[in-house]
């Protein structure tokens, strides 16, 4: 339903006031992801190779983060010396615990590219379930290891905890896309990992898929697109059940505080077969999910 309202139909959610104490998202994300591919550009085949100490890697961040964050305050007002500098001091932090995070990773690693870009100018197709679904976006890191690509993607945001049997459409949508991508972007080599990582100050940074974990991932992601590319051909674009979903949703105010009831009502009566219940089929699992 927001891909309807965004991409289909243009809406734009008003500009909210930006805080003037602090950096929000999603620029905060924006600037982190600046930073992170910045410093790998630059020294990612070093880094890989363990050129330096974790010290140094450490420092070099920090200079990058510093750069970005002088070209950021150009763009985003911030109030006061005191707050400019908790949020570089921010920014170098998480930064550090990134680089930290693959320093620390037990998958020593060949160094491959950042910000990898698909489906520019024209999307790829992608088989999924069904048929074929076309595609475009960035992998924020692809890397060999021994045995086989290691795909990455960056969070700034809570992160979410992993559990034997946790394969979530909502969190892991993402970074099943760019496993089934990756292969056709490295001349067919096989995703032997995939993660994201959090800038956390301690314990495990990624939740990550590897082994049969990563085969059930790359499975259910088949699965979750190819009913994708069947609501975009049926011209549907059903609201999400789960009025969680809408907590941090710009188009709320499109929608009305009972979208969510709304669609759980019609979802309820879709036919047993049809697109619409198997939507509501994977909307059920994920509210059970939630709910352990």
């Amino acid at each position: 339903h927001r891909y309807l309202l965004d991409s289909v139909l243009s809406f734009k959610p008003r500009e909210e006031r930006l805080s003037l104490r602090d950096v929000e998202q999603p620029h905060y994300g924006s600037l982190v992801h600046r930073v992170v591919e910045r410093f790998f550009r630059a020294h990612g085949e070093a880094f890989c190779r363990r050129e330096r100490t974790l010290a140094e890697w450490r420092r070099i961040a920090d200079e990058a983060a510093d750069a970005c964050f002088l070209e950021f305050l150009r763009e985003y007002p911030l109030a006061g010396d005191g707050a400019v500098e908790a949020q570089r001091q921010r920014l170098r932090r998480e930064v550090g615990y990134l680089v930290r995070a693959e320093w620390d990773s037990g998958t020593r690693l060949t160094y491959g590219n950042v910000e990898v870009s698909f489906g520019y100018p024209a999307a790829v197709p992608l088989a999924v379930d069904g048929g074929t679904l076309h595609v475009q976006g960035f992998i924020d890191r692809l890397d060999r290891a021994t045995v086989g690509l290691v795909v990455r993607d960056f969070k700034t945001g809570k992160q979410k905890a992993r559990e034997e049997t946790d394969v979530d459409p909502v969190v892991d949508a993402q970074i099943g896309l760019y496993a089934l991508v990756a292969p056709g972007l490295m001349g067919g080599e096989k995703v032997a990992r995939a993660a994201y990582i959090y800038p956390v100050a301690a314990g495990d940074a990624e939740r990550a898929f590897e082994g049969a974990e990563l085969e059930d991932l790359l499975r259910r992601a088949r699965e979750w697109f190819g009913l994708a590319r069947e609501l975009l051909a049926a011209r549907s674009f059903p609201h999400t059940a789960d009025a969680k979903r809408c907590n941090y949703c710009a188009f709320q105010a499109v929608c009305g505080t009972d979208g969510a009831a709304v669609s759980q009502r019609k979802l309820a009566a879709a036919a047993p077969s049809s697109v619409a219940a198997r939507f509501a089929a994977i909307q059920r699992a994920t509210e059970a999910d939630d709910a352990d």
